[in-house]
This record gives structure tokens, sequence and C-alpha cells, in this order.
């Protein structure tokens, strides 16, 4: 799944991303948007950062969308639905909804890999080398870019100094952290914060999916996690996970972390990642017990572990059996 555009010899990607979408309870980071593009140009590159599953995916398509159909941005345009067959653009607004537009396109990690690789970065150069079919412009999308290795960041950072006429980057990340400070110095940047509980409730019944709604405090109100959750796969190891903590007894305790990170480790491990710490950060310390410290030392140890999982330097079931034992 690296690309969507024409002339990508990439696998298809999932059309989901591009299905019209109404971004809810981001106002302040839309509004930035707007004033970065008041009439449609503006910086050529530009990274929306926050927590997963918050919008800044379904933000990059509806500014990509407004762009390419050569709407007006404006701060109270959250969504882009394709007009009626009679109206003005409507075959392009259906280009765009069916992911087809040739002067966009989609880029994010390879499904194989654990970095996003210069291999997907060097499909830029021959999409920009081309001028645009139908608009004068050409807008990359690149999901996951904290995910960038250092030979990719630096192909990346090319193409962010010698864009081309009507050329634009969006970048999408999880924090600017991991990303180079001359990728960051030639990008303006749009935080988006976590949506509220009144916002997450909002979402679900705009969506249609209103039993999500419970799964707000879980999820950390994010509608990505929710959809995550939602599969009860995560809700059934949270269960665990509690009765883990509620367990006696070392030698129960032991076949309960080691049943429990076996699912994990071989199916879940990113997915139960943010539930996990967001448990740690929930529970509260039986008075005079000093399990305060102990949550934090483990919040920490669990980062630790998850960067080295990240490197593919350990067992992703062994890391997480160490963690659960000590939860």
């Amino acid at each position: 799944m690296a690309g969507r555009g024409r002339d990508s010899t990439s696998k298809e990607m999932d059309l989901k991303p591009f299905e019209p979408r109404r971004l809810i309870g981001q106002d302040w980071a839309w509004a930035q948007i707007a004033r970065l593009y008041p009439e449609g140009d503006g910086p050529a590159g530009v990274i929306f950062y926050g927590p997963d599953g918050i919008g800044k995916r379904t933000a990059a398509m509806v500014l990509a969308k407004i762009l390419l159909s050569g709407q007006a941005l404006s701060a109270e345009q959250t969504q882009v639905l394709v007009p009626d067959e009679a109206a003005e653009g409507a075959h392009m607004a259906r280009i765009i909804e069916q992911a087809a537009h040739p002067d966009m396109l989609y880029l994010q990690k390879l499904a194989d890999k654990t970095e996003l690789t210069i291999d997907v970065v060097r499909c830029i150069g021959p999409f920009f080398g081309k001028t645009g079919s139908f608009s004068k412009r050409r807008i990359v999308i690149v999901d996951q870019a904290e995910m960038l290795n250092r030979e990719a960041s630096n192909a990346l950072l090319k193409r962010l100094e010698e864009p081309p006429r009507g050329g634009m980057m969006i970048l999408i990340a999880r924090s600017l952290g991991s990303l180079l400070p001359t990728v960051l110095s030639r990008c303006a940047k749009v935080p988006f914060a976590a949506l509220s509980p009144a916002d997450f409730g909002a979402w679900c019944e705009a969506s249609g999916q209103q039993e999500l709604a419970a799964l707000g405090p879980a999820a950390g109100y994010s509608p990505g996690q929710a959809l995550g959750l939602s599969d009860g796969k995560v809700l059934g190891w949270l269960e665990q996970l509690d009765a883990l903590g509620q367990s006696e007894g070392e030698a129960r305790r032991d076949r309960l972390a080691a049943s429990l990170a076996a699912a994990i480790g071989k199916i879940g491990d990113q997915s139960f990642r943010n539930p996990f710490l967001r448990a740690l950060r929930a529970r509260q310390p039986r008075p005079g017990s000093g399990q305060s410290g102990q949550d934090q030392r483990l919040y920490r140890e669990a980062l630790d572990a998850f960067a080295r999982i990240d490197a593919i330097k350990v067992n992703p079931e062994d890391e997480w059996r160490a963690l659960l034992r000590h939860f």
C-alpha cells in the first residue's frame, strides 16, 4: 500500500481514506489550515501532527479535495461531498472520491516494512515530474511520516527543498520529534488535539456508530482507536488485564501474563499499546502501597519495550510477558 495515483506500480490501497468524511472536534486546527491557504495558495509543505485516530488524515483528505476541486478554502468547510450530477465540478469531485485523481498521490509505510523507506518516497519524483492533468496542483500526502527512516527523510527533504510549481506535500505524523530538523524547517506545522468527550460523542453520532460511544474512555476519545477496539479483541484483552491486576499468587499471575502476552505478541502488539498505557495512567494507587511509583516505572519500561520491538531487536511476546508480570 505504498501509493495511489496514475501510473502507480504499487498495490491498490484501501479506498476508505478517500470516502467523504466530516472533520469533527478540530475547529482550531482547521482554522489554522484555512489561514495557511487563504486563497488556496500557501506553503509547499505542511505537517499535521498529533495523537493517532483524531482526524489528521481526514483533514488532509478534505484539504486535498477542496484544492483539487478548485473550491475556496474556509474555516467553516470541514467536509467535502460529491455535488449533484448537474452541478459544476461534479465529475471532478467524483474522481477525487474514487481515489482516481491523477494529481493526488497518497503514500504510507509498506505493510511488510517496519519503517517508511526510500522506495516509497521515490514515487514522488515521477509524480512531481509531470504537469497536472486536471489541476494546476499536484498534492502528495505522506501518512505515518514519523516512521520515515533517515534515507527516506533525506530523499523527502530534497523534494521539499525543490518543490515544483503547484507541488504540495502534506505530512501526517504522530509527533514532530522523530522528523529531521531540516524537514521541520521546510514545513508549516498544524497541531491536532485529542477530542473532548462531547466531540467524540458527536463523531459517533455523525458516523452512525453510536455503539462506539461506550468505548470512549478506553479509546482515549480517539475515533480511530475506538474503531480498533470495536472488534472485541482488544476489549477482551483489557478484561484479562483487569483480572491480572486483581490476581494474587505468583504462579497464577505468571500463567495469566504468559497467556495474554502470547495473544498480544502474535497479533495485537500495535493495537494494545495505547490501551495498556492508558490503563497504567488510570490505575489508582492503594494507600501506602507505593503502587503509583511502580506504575510510573512500568510506564517508562513499556515505552522502552515498544522501542525495542519497533527496532526488531526482541520478540514482542517476551517483552509483553515481562511487562504484564509487573502489572
